[in-house]
C-alpha cells in the first residue's frame, strides 16, 4: 500500500493544528508595520480628541452658547476613595477625572501569579480612565470645554454606603457657572456591576449644547497562552428591530493598523474582554433596563489602542537591561513599542444634547466588571451580554463540555478526574468504530502476510515498471479480497476526535472553573503543567519543563508498537512516518494547556487497554473456533473490489437445523 493517503491526512491535521496555534502570530506581525502610521495617527489624536463632533455645514449656526475665554478652573484636592461590593468588587476611585483608579476582583487570583489578587483594571498614569467624562462642543469652531477627563473634581464620598459623588462645573467668564455636572458611582450589593449616574443642570440664561464621551473599561490585562494580547477584544451590542442586541467582536490585535474602532450602527453597549473576564458599559433606564430607544442617547461606541505600560516595562527590562525609557533612542523606543502588548480603552459617545435655561438632564449607565461565565451574565439577559461567549462553530461543543464537566466534577470532586471521565465517555462512544477498525487492520496484515511471496515475486518481475507493478498488485488484492482502506483506521479515529480536541482547547481557554484548577502536581489545568521552572533559558529551550507532552509521546509510541507489524515495505515506511509525526505532535502540544494533555494521556492509556482487550477477545475466539475469528470479531467483510469470476469462494459452513423443524 502506498503511504501517500496516510501522509496526506496526517499532514492536513498537522497543518491545521499549526494554523490554529500560530494564527495569532500573524496578527502580531501586522503590528510591526504600524510605526510611522501610528505616529501620525497619535499626533492627529492629540490635536483632535477622540469622538470629536464633525463640523457643521457652512452657514449653519452653532447651537452652543459657551464662548471663550473660559474662566479660571476651580482647584479641588486630589482624593482617593476605596469602595467595595461584598467580595465581588474592590474599587479605588480618584478625584482626578472622577473615575475608577483601579478595580480588583477579590474572589479570583492573578492568572500568572496565584499568590496575588486579580487586578481586573490596573491603575494607569496617562490617558482617560474607566468612568472618565469629556464634553465636546457641537462644532470644532466652537470654544472647547475644559478637560474634565484630566482635572480633579470635588468629591463627596460615603464608603459605608458604597457610593461616591463627584461635582464639577463649566461656565463663562464673569457669568457664573453655566453647567453644573454631577457624577455618582454606586456599588450594588451582591452584584458585579456599578451604577454610574450623570446629572447636568443648566444654571445660565442661555441654552447649552454639547456631546459627551464616557469611557468604559480601560487597560484590561491579557490572560492568553496563545500569545500575549491575543485574547483581548472589543465587544459591542447593536439594537435589533426584533430581539436582543446583536453582538460583534473585534480583536485588539486586528486593530493594529488603524489603532481605533467605531460602531455607529444603533449602538446599545460596548465592552472589553479577555479569555475569562469582561467589562461592559451600557446605558439603562430608571428601572435598570436597557434603553428602549437607541436614538434617545448614544451616537456611537468607540475604542482606541495603546501600549500596555506593564508590558512596556517588562520588555524594557528584557531587551534593554539597566536602561531607563528616557535613555533609549527614537529607533529603540519604536522597536520597544512594537514588541510590547497593546491594550485598549473603549467608551460611548452621546448624541447632541441641548439643555434649556434652568433645566436638567440625567443619564444612567451600568458598568459590569466580572467573569464572562454565563452564570454571572444571566441577570443581564435583556442586554444579551452572554453572546460575547460565542466560540464560532465550536460554540455547541464548548457549551456541551461546560455542561458535562461540572457534573463529572460533582461526582469526582476533581477537575482533573472530570477530564479523565470525559475522555472515557468519548472513547466508549467511539469504541465500536475503533474495534471494527483495529480488527480490520489485523485482518489486512494477516492477508498480506499470506500473499507476501506473491508480492515479492511481482516486485522482482515488474520492479522497473511502477505502473505495471501497481496494476498487478491491485489485481492480486482483488483476487484475495484485500481492502487497503482497512489500514486507514487510525486516521479515522484521529478525524473523529479532532472536533473534540478543538472544542476542549476552546473550553480550557474560557472555563472559569478550570482556570487555576489543580490536579496532582499541576497547579493550573488551563496552563502547561510546568513540573520544573528554570531561572534562565538555555538557547532556544523554554524556561519550564512540561512533562505531560513527553509522557504523551511515549505512550503513543508504545501504543503504535502494539499494533500489528506490517510486512509490506510501503506500510512499514508509513508506520515509520507516523512515529516521526508523534514526536512532532509532542513539540506542537508542548505549550498547550495541561488539561488537554490530561485528555490525551487518558485517551492513550485507554487505547492501550482497548487494544489488549480486542486482541485477547480475538485470540479466545480463534482458540474456540479452531481458526481465524477476525470476521466474527467485527472485521468488515466487504471489499472495495468485486470478486473475480475465476476465484473460488470459500463455502459457508452449513447452518444448524433447529430441533423445532
Amino acid at each position: 500500500m502506498k503511504p501517500r493517503p496516510v501522509l496526506a491526512v496526517t499532514l492536513c491535521i498537522v497543518l491545521y493544528l499549526m494554523w490554529f496555534i500560530f494564527s495569532t502570530r500573524k496578527e502580531q506581525q501586522l503590528a510591526q508595520q504600524r510605526a510611522e502610521e501610528q505616529a501620525q495617527q497619535q499626533a492627529q489624536k492629540e490635536s483632535t480628541p477622540q469622538g470629536q463632533a464633525p463640523a457643521k455645514a457652512a452657514g449653519e449656526k452653532p447651537a452652543v452658547e459657551a464662548k471663550a475665554p473660559q474662566p479660571p478652573r476651580p482647584a479641588y484636592p486630589r482624593v482617593k476613595t476605596a469602595l467595595s461590593a461584598d467580595r465581588n468588587l474592590a474599587i479605588d476611585v480618584t478625584s482626578q477625572s472622577a473615575a475608577l483608579a483601579q478595580v480588583a476582583l477579590p474572589q479570583f487570583k492573578n492568572y500568572f501569579d496565584p499568590k496575588r489578587e486579580l487586578v481586573f483594571l490596573p491603575e494607569l498614569e496617562d490617558g482617560p480612565r474607566t468612568g472618565a467624562l469629556r464634553l465636546d462642543p457641537p462644532s470644532p469652531n466652537d470654544p472647547p470645554f475644559p478637560p474634565l477627563d484630566q482635572e480633579d473634581w470635588e468629591t463627596q464620598a460615603e464608603p459605608q454606603k458604597g457610593e461616591v459623588e463627584f461635582r464639577n462645573q463649566v461656565g463663562e467668564a464673569g457669568a457664573g457657572p453655566a453647567l453644573a455636572i454631577s457624577k455618582k458611582i454606586s456599588t450594588v450589593t451582591g452584584q458585579h456591576h456599578l451604577l454610574v449616574t450623570l446629572a447636568f443642570e443648566n444654571r445660565s440664561a442661555a441654552k447649552v449644547s454639547f456631546q459627551y464621551s464616557l469611557w468604559g473599561p480601560v487597560g484590561l490585562r491579557s490572560e492568553s497562552l496563545r500569545g500575549p494580547g491575543s485574547d483581548l477584544a472589543i465587544v459591542s451590542g447593536s439594537f435589533s428591530p426584533n430581539g436582543p442586541p446583536a453582538v460583534t467582536q473585534n480583536f485588539v490585535s486586528a486593530m493594529a493598523k488603524t489603532g481605533s474602532w467605531e460602531n455607529p450602527s444603533r449602538p446599545a453597549w460596548v465592552g472589553y474582554q479577555n479569555n475569562y473576564f469582561a467589562g461592559i458599559l451600557a446605558p439603562v433606564g430608571e428601572a435598570g433596563a436597557p434603553k428602549e430607544a437607541p436614538a434617545d442617547l448614544l451616537d456611537k461606541c468607540f475604542a482606541e489602542t495603546f501600549v500596555d505600560p506593564a508590558s512596556r516595562e517588562e520588555h524594557l527590562k528584557q531587551d534593554y537591561p539597566g536602561r531607563a525609557l528616557a535613555d533609549l533612542t527614537a529607533e529603540e523606543k519604536t522597536k520597544l513599542e512594537e514588541n510590547a502588548v497593546r491594550t485598549a480603552r473603549c467608551g460611548v459617545r452621546s448624541k447632541l444634547i441641548e439643555i434649556e435655561p434652568g433645566q436638567s438632564r440625567t443619564d444612567r449607565y451600568l458598568l459590569y466588571l466580572g467573569p464572562r461565565h454565563s452564570d454571572y451574565l444571566a441577570p443581564y439577559a435583556a442586554f444579551n451580554f452572554d453572546a460575547i461567549n460565542s466560540q464560532g462553530w465550536t460554540t455547541w461543543l464548548v457549551n456541551l463540555f461546560l455542561w458535562i464537566l461540572p457534573g463529572l466534577h460533582w461526582v469526582t470532586r476533581s477537575w482533573g478526574l472530570a477530564i479523565v471521565c470525559l475522555t472515557i465517555l468519548v472513547r466508549l462512544a467511539l469504541h465500536p468504530i475503533n474495534r471494527r477498525q483495529q480488527v480490520g487492520m489485523m485482518l489486512y496484515q494477516k492477508k498480506i502476510s499470506k500473499i507476501q511471496p506473491q508480492l515479492q515475486e511481482l516486485k522482482e518481475r515488474y520492479g522497473g515498471d511502477r505502473l505495471k507493478l501497481n496494476q498487478e498488485m491491485q489485481k492480486l488484492f482483488k483476487e484475495n479480497n484485500i481492502n487497503p482502506a482497512q489500514m486507514m483506521g487510525g486516521c479515522l479515529m484521529v478525524f473523529l476526535q479532532l472536533p473534540v480536541w478543538i472544542g476542549l482547547i476552546n473550553t480550557l481557554g474560557v472555563s472559569l472553573d478550570l482556570r487555576q484548577a489543580p490536579f496532582l502536581w499541576i497547579k493550573d489545568l488551563s496552563q502547561p503543567d510546568r513540573l520544573f521552572v528554570f531561572d534562565h533559558s538555555i538557547g532556544f529551550l523554554p524556561t519550564d519543563l512540561n512533562i505531560l507532552p513527553v509522557l504523551y509521546v511515549a505512550l503513543m509510541m508504545v501504543q503504535q508498537k502494539m499494533q500489528p507489524k506490517p510486512t509490506d515495505p510501503q506500510a512499514q515506511q508509513t508506520q515509520k512516518m507516523m512515529s516521526i509525526m508523534m514526536i512532532a505532535f509532542g513539540f506542537i502540544f508542548y505549550g498547550f494547556a495541561s488539561g488537554l494533555l490530561v485528555y490525551f494521556l487518558a485517551s492513550a492509556i485507554f487505547g492501550l487497554i482497548e487494544t489488549k482487550v480486542i486482541k485477547r477477545i480475538i485470540k479466545r475466539q480463534e482458540e474456540r473456533n479452531g481458526g481465524p475469528a477476525l470476521a466474527a470479531a467485527g472485521a468488515p467483510s466487504a471489499s472495495l473490489y468485486p470478486p473475480s469470476k475465476g476465484v473460488i469462494k470459500p463455502k459457508k459452513p452449513p447452518k444448524e437445523k433447529s430441533p423445532w423443524r
